[in-house]
């Protein structure tokens, strides 16, 4: 029910209460839901990402793109970096126990405040390699994994899942060749 706001309590994340998310029959809960899709000149995705963890969704997915897209990290190297969450109410920088000591000194000197990461948001992507392959990870901060394994390379497993997906069979084929020729065809 914290996905909801409820009048004079902040949530799990410290927000304030929102009347535009007050419970009410048959409301769903906003949400800070944000996949990203990143798609080539060609129109190809190259990445896409998306999150689970409140508030931090939205900073978390932001990071993890800008790590790998700008910053040229494997996919695996920016769901793993540290991460931190600014979100102005309450004022301070949230940051994960592995944050570089400099980067904390310097946050410090500028005089912001520093907090720790209070809840975790977990990111899965997938990011299309040069060599087109499909590499995808999942974060390891709650354990996940895709398909098993922490980072794979899913090119095969999408193309076998999508033949047998999208399989036609001899019937299907038949069916086709029938309406083709113009029969119509009624139920037995």
């Amino acid at each position: 029910m914290d996905d909801f706001s409820q009048p004079g309590l902040a949530n799990y994340y410290g927000y304030a209460p929102s009347p535009a998310n007050f419970i009410k029959p048959f409301k769903r809960p906003m949400s800070s839901m944000s996949p990203i899709l990143v798609t080539n000149s060609n129109g190809q995705v190259i990445f896409t990402a998306g999150g689970s963890g409140g508030s931090r969704i939205i900073s978390s997915v932001a990071q993890v793109a800008i790590y790998n897209l700008w910053l040229g990290k494997s996919i695996r190297d920016a769901v793993d970096m540290p991460r931190l969450h600014q979100q102005l109410i309450p004022m301070e920088v949230e940051l994960e126990k592995r944050f570089p000591v400099n980067v904390v000194h310097g946050l410090l000197a500028k005089g912001h405040t520093i907090s720790g990461f209070r809840g975790g948001c977990v990111v899965q992507a997938i990011e299309r390699r040069h060599s087109n392959e499909l590499w995808a990870v999942s974060d390891a901060r709650k354990g996940g994994a895709p398909d098993g394994l922490g980072y794979k390379n899913i090119t095969k497993s999408f193309q076998n899942w999508f033949r047998r997906t999208f399989k036609r069979s001899k019937e299907q084929k038949l069916l086709e060749h029938e309406i083709k020729r113009g029969r119509s065809l009624t139920p037995r």
